[in-house]
């Protein structure tokens, strides 16, 4: 069988390509309504605003009948979670960057601040306890000194300190990943109480930054999962200082709650700043109360996103005041 026809069966065994107009008819097969946003309005939608994989993964929030087809969802509902869940990875993005850079500053405060700990050997000794990591900065001199038009500051400050790297350097330079894998490095060697309360929870938040950073869906299914395994020390934080929720154990065995939970449990543990947490709390508080509730109406008969909102608003507010 030559390629071309091989290409050809396997688009019979696959799922077809639609056009917008049968995107349309499919959903309206499914049973979704297009009452509040009418075909036209929902098709410039899917043509402009978004595409059909994404928009209809929002579905999965929304019960089916015995013949599969959605009992209660209008193209409307599915668009403005798209659009909710849109600012929301914007916040966590930001709230992400925000736990790096803490995170960066509080380790080189540490280190700086630590008679017993060199600023260059901790380097060395931590490359020859990870050598993956040793192997992914000597690649990376390697890809500077060859790429001459280069200019970005990784680049530089690997090619001038390429012999003789310090922490306040590596520091510099390196992803969120890598970040931790240090960080856990120094801190097992030289305990800290700050560090240790969050080093569960770390590469959780860093999971929940790379979802929102490549756009991947957030709130698409708020269903608990039944094998999925909340993290021992969120488990054990939220029922110590954080136990005011009812229900509390099945709300975070959806990960997308249990981990944006962690980003907050981290920020609020790492961040000193008044103001910055301030400014945060704010803002999410301001995207629950106000944008998350604009059509509050789309989702009065659908307990599962009620009850989801409800949680983690509820949380917000205790983390709110808490700290004012």
């Amino acid at each position: 069988m030559n390629g071309s026809y091989f290409r050809a069966f396997m688009d019979l065994l696959n799922k077809p390509k639609l056009d917008i107009d049968k995107q349309i008819d499919l959903l309206k097969s499914r049973g979704v309504k297009f009452i509040i946003d009418n075909e036209r309005v929902s098709k410039q939608f899917l043509q402009n605003n978004t595409y059909f994989y994404k928009i209809k993964s929002y579905s999965k929030n929304y019960p089916t009948n015995k013949e599969n087809k959605y009992t209660n969802l209008d193209f409307a509902y599915l668009r403005d979670l798209s659009i909710i869940d849109m600012h929301l990875k914007k916040f966590i993005i930001e709230l992400c960057l925000d736990i790096e850079h803490i995170l960066r500053t509080k380790l080189l405060s540490d280190i700086q601040n630590n008679i017993k700990c060199d600023g260059y050997k901790i380097v060395d000794d931590f490359f020859k306890y990870n050598t993956q990591r040793h192997n992914q900065i000597k690649n990376q001199i390697n890809s500077a000194l060859n790429n001459k038009n280069s200019h970005t500051i990784r680049d530089r400050i690997l090619i001038k300190y390429r012999d003789n790297l310090a922490v306040w350097n590596l520091v510099e330079i390196i992803d969120f990943g890598f970040l931790i894998d240090l960080c856990e490095f120094y801190y097992k060697q030289y305990k800290n109480a700050v560090f240790n309360k969050i080093k569960g929870l770390l590469w959780v938040s860093k999971c929940m930054r790379n979802l929102s950073a490549h756009n991947n869906c957030i709130i698409d299914n708020l269903l608990a999962f039944k094998t999925f395994k909340p993290n021992n020390q969120i488990n054990n934080v939220f029922i110590s200082k954080y136990n005011l929720i009812l229900n509390a154990k099945n709300r975070l065995k959806n990960p997308a709650i249990h981990d944006f939970i962690s980003a907050l449990i981290v920020f609020d543990i790492l961040c000193k700043s008044k103001k910055m947490k301030r400014y945060k709390y704010k803002q999410i508080l301001d995207l629950f109360s106000k944008r998350m509730r604009k059509n509050s109406n789309y989702y009065k008969t659908n307990s599962l996103i009620t009850s989801s909102f409800s949680f983690v608003a509820k949380f917000l507010i205790y983390l709110y005041k808490k700290n004012f």
